[in-house]
């Protein structure tokens, strides 16, 4: 089930340029992860107002600094700023930044003029997000586009939604969403977790998916059942590699007849990995990825023996639990393959 990450407004103003150390764990776990990240285009174009109201206000704040100084400084001692900020440009250049930076994960949920009717009704009826006094219609409209995006997917997410609007979202404790909109969740293929902030969805979650690193990886890898294993990896290889790879560097003009390892042997070091279900908090299954070295003897059709050494990768799927690898499914399936290089 993939992850899914939705951001509100009130979680990315307070810090626009994802540069905190909030927003870098939250980023490094999509990437590890392999999450991705939706932003409702209500939230985009709030975002995109309210950093040029920041901008703005800064720059107004700048100016009576600067005022405020001149204030109490002699005539030959007043200072002056004559850099100016092109405003509009910097929004423009500030929503391509923003873009660009949360790529390739981001997913930008569009909401449709169709769902006026539903708001207006949510208004009239006070039905949640909608508050008491039937105000809130930017949160009714940011909600009914996350509940489409659901229905209408073809797949089945573990939705993650981060606000900081308890009021209108959280159930009486604060702690999950609220009955009524939970309900509502109920009606698609997808599991619903609610955080009042970054910071809790980090410590529940992201924080131990990236303690998960390269280095710890190898270091709790089993290599000696690994390497014993690593002759296996090339048996299961799809026997159009092998064909594959005799034709494109002409090893002989004779038709080839059987082929075999002499040996196989990974490197002691993956080439990368992700995470790509969490079962519970501090359960994962990843996928990672190794590469290694075999020597293939061909035969071909008139018993000519011809050894090359080949590079192959193959896949490794791991369960870990509270930081320890408690399972291996399935050392080396299909996905072994060799690497072929064309002269």
């Amino acid at each position: 089930m993939q992850h899914l990450i939705v951001l509100d407004t009130n979680i990315i103003r307070s810090d626009f340029l994802f540069k905190s150390n909030p927003s870098r764990i939250l980023l490094e776990f999509i990437e590890k992860t392999s999450s991705s990240l939706a932003i409702p285009s209500i939230v985009f174009q709030e975002l995109i107002s309210l950093y040029e109201k920041e901008l703005n206000e800064r720059l107004s704040n700048l100016n009576k600094s600067k005022n405020h100084l001149n204030g109490i400084l002699l005539a030959n001692e007043l200072i002056s700023i004559n850099d100016t900020i092109d405003i509009e440009d910097s929004v423009r250049k500030y929503e391509q930044y923003l873009k660009s930076k949360l790529e390739p994960s981001l997913i930008e949920l569009d909401y449709k003029n169709s769902f006026l009717p539903e708001i207006v009704r949510r208004s009239i009826k006070r039905v949640k997000p909608i508050s008491q006094k039937g105000e809130e219609f930017r949160d009714a409209l940011l909600w009914l586009t996350v509940l489409n995006f659901l229905k209408t997917s073809i797949s089945d997410y573990k939705v993650s939604f981060i606000t900081s609007n308890a009021r209108d979202f959280a159930n009486e404790n604060k702690d999950d969403l609220h009955p009524d909109l939970m309900n509502e969740i109920r009606e698609t293929r997808s599991t619903f977790y609610f955080y009042p902030n970054l910071g809790e969805f980090n410590k529940l979650i992201a924080i131990n998916v990236n303690s998960i690193d390269k280095k710890w990886i190898i270091e709790n890898l089993d290599w000696e059942q690994i390497q014993k294993n690593a002759e296996t990896a090339i048996d299961v290889i799809d026997p159009h590699f092998f064909y594959e790879y005799y034709h494109a560097n002409e090893l002989s003009e004779d038709e080839l007849h059987v082929w075999g390892p002499i040996y196989a042997r990974f490197y002691n070091e993956i080439s990368n990995f992700y995470i790509y279900e969490s079962l519970e908090p501090n359960k994962y299954k990843i996928h990672v990825l190794l590469n290694g070295t075999t020597e293939i003897e061909f035969v071909t059709i008139k018993e000519k023996f011809i050894q090359r050494e080949i590079e192959f990768g193959s896949t490794l799927y791991l369960t870990i639990e509270n930081m320890k690898i408690v399972n291996c499914e399935g050392y080396f399936p299909e996905e072994t393959a060799l690497w072929i290089d064309t002269p």
